[in-house]
């Protein structure tokens, strides 16, 4: 294989439980949260080869325009 599409559910997790307490806590969320598309080859694969807690965390106000 020379190439995948990251599916990083990490991320995804993170996000939804930020929107989650943001619900709880009042604020409007958007009704769809798209992280952006990552295409994974051999000279970017390291980021995933690191263990959960050294990966970095998005930041919700990058992701949510």
């Amino acid at each position: 294989m020379l190439a995948s599409a990251a599916f990083d559910a990490m991320k995804m997790a993170c996000l939804g439980v930020e929107a989650a307490v943001r619900v709880l806590s009042g604020e409007k969320v958007p009704a769809e949260i798209l992280l952006p598309v990552e295409v994974v080859h051999r000279t970017n694969c390291d980021g995933w080869d690191l263990p959960y807690e050294h990966r970095p965390l998005p930041n919700w106000s990058h992701v949510i325009q």
